[in-house]
């Protein structure tokens, strides 16, 4: 690359210069007098234009020297925003958009109307379930109370079964008994008073070849019997 020349004489006269400033201010320094704590004027009574040069004497403490640039820093004067920092506005207040609606307003927007339409898509399945469950339960009980109902009527129609079987049992060798004894009589009747009633006649061969199978003809049978026992008590 290009190199500039570099003039020596100007390197050491600023040397010089440097050297001797120096040499004044330790000169200065020792010839000012050191003050102390003590020397110095109350941190309330300092200002913006109060001279602090004092405070950096050797003989004034660190922590007075601290608090002292502390309270002149504080002032308003000195806090004064250049604009300049990104940082330094005041975020917390807005001004009103109106009807303004940024690209990041209408997603958020959509945003929760998705989430309130899931949120009411969640609520609806879970009632349709909710009713399901209910009618299934509904169902059960239902069909366990028809169950329970043909159960009990089965058991009723047996038993009824039942008592009719003993029931007709009976009946039956009642009228078997009904007959054999009406039989019985009718050739009693026969043997000692001779038939002249062809009714009666036909009435007997009924009883000693047929079986009757109703209350009706047991009653029948009955009164031919009565009517046997009537005949042979006028005829003795």
């Amino acid at each position: 690359g290009v190199q500039i020349p570099v003039d020596a004489s100007l390197d050491t006269e600023l040397v010089q210069d440097s050297v001797a400033g120096e040499q004044a201010l330790a000169e200065k320094e020792d010839s000012a007098p050191v003050l102390v704590d003590a020397d110095m004027p109350a941190i309330e009574t300092l200002s913006a234009d109060s001279d602090l040069s004092g405070f950096f004497s050797k003989g004034v403490s660190a922590a007075l020297r601290k608090a002292a640039l502390r309270h002149v820093f504080q002032q308003p004067s000195f806090n004064v925003r250049d604009g300049l920092n990104d940082y330094d506005g005041d975020y917390t207040v807005f001004e009103p958009l109106g009807d303004t609606i940024t690209s990041d307003m209408k997603f958020h927007a959509a945003r929760k109307e998705r989430e309130r339409l899931e949120k009411e898509e969640q609520a609806r399945l879970l009632a349709e379930e909710q009713q399901r469950e209910s009618e299934a339960e509904t169902e059960a009980a239902e069909e366990e109370r028809v169950d329970a109902a043909n159960s009990d009527e089965s058991i009723d129609t047996a038993d009824r079964a039942d008592t009719a079987d003993r029931a007709g049992t009976a009946d039956s060798r009642d009228v078997q008994e009904v007959v054999d004894n009406a039989a019985n009589d009718a050739e009693h009747a026969d043997a000692h008073f001779p038939a002249n009633d062809g009714e009666l006649e036909s009435d007997k061969d009924l009883l000693k070849n047929q079986q009757p199978a109703s209350e009706s003809q047991s009653a029948r049978l009955r009164l031919l019997s009565e009517k046997d026992l009537d005949n042979s008590g006028e005829d003795a």
